[in-house]
Formats: C-alpha cells, structure tokens, sequence
C-alpha cells in the first residue's frame, strides 16, 4: 500500500527560468513482506534554466540541479544528494 503527493513549482525568476518539485511518499508492506518496515520517502529537484546565448547559429543553456533523496525501498536510512550541471546546445 503507497500514498503519493507531489507539490511543483515553475517560474521565471531573474533572467532565467527555474522548477522545483518536492514530493513525499509512504509505502505500508503489511502482510506481504513483514519483514520489511514500513518507508516514509522524500524527493526534492531544483533546477535554475540560464540562457547563456541565443543567436543566428542556435542556443546556449546552463542548468544547475540539485536532487536530494530521503529513504528508498526496504532502507529507511537512505540519504542520497546530488548537484549536476547540464548543459544544453542546439543548432538551428
């Protein structure tokens, strides 16, 4: 048994664009795994967009992101962090 719920966030902040979801979850295994004990998980992403160019010959963006993870699956104790920059090139 789970129950879910996702908050989102998306704007435009500055001269870029940013989103930010947060969601909590609760997973009750009951009968089926008495072993296991119940998991109460957290997820949070934020990410922030910058256009760094924009012209004739295409684009240029930059994403920070930051995921940090509470709990998974069968360990409750699970911490997980996590910064990545992406960065997103088209041609036109």
């Amino acid at each position: 048994d789970a129950s879910h719920i996702r908050a989102k966030f998306s704007g435009k902040i500055g001269p870029g664009k940013i989103d930010l979801f947060y969601d909590v979850a609760k997973i009750t295994y009951g009968n089926y795994y008495p072993d296991l004990s119940d998991n109460d998980l957290t997820y949070l992403w934020l990410s922030y967009a910058y256009n760094c160019y924009s012209g004739d010959f295409g684009s240029v963006t930059l994403k920070p992101t930051v995921r940090m993870q509470n709990g998974k699956i069968g360990d409750p104790e699970y911490i997980r962090n996590k910064f990545e920059l992406t960065t997103e090139i088209k041609f036109k």
